[in-house]
């Protein structure tokens, strides 16, 4: 659905708290391992979250992940 602003809206989706927690990590940059050591996960863990809440959440890349996340946005979905 697109709003008059232009806004696509996109379904809620929930993240579990694990992935709450591993998406802060992602919108300030952090990398799979640097997620990974500080976690006490493997890499491929780390990476497996990240492929989950981009699917999750609808986007592509950390940028977008930020934009979903912002409190401040015109459209929150």
């Amino acid at each position: 659905m697109i709003h008059a602003h232009g806004c696509a809206r996109k379904p809620t989706v929930a993240l579990t708290p694990r992935e709450r927690h591993i998406a802060t990590y992602l919108v300030t940059g952090k990398s799979n391992k640097y997620i990974a050591i500080e976690l006490n996960i493997s890499s491929r863990t780390a990476e497996a979250h990240r492929a989950r809440i981009f699917r999750k959440m609808g986007v592509r890349n950390a940028v977008e992940l930020a934009c979903r996340m912002c409190p401040h946005r015109r459209c929150n979905d």
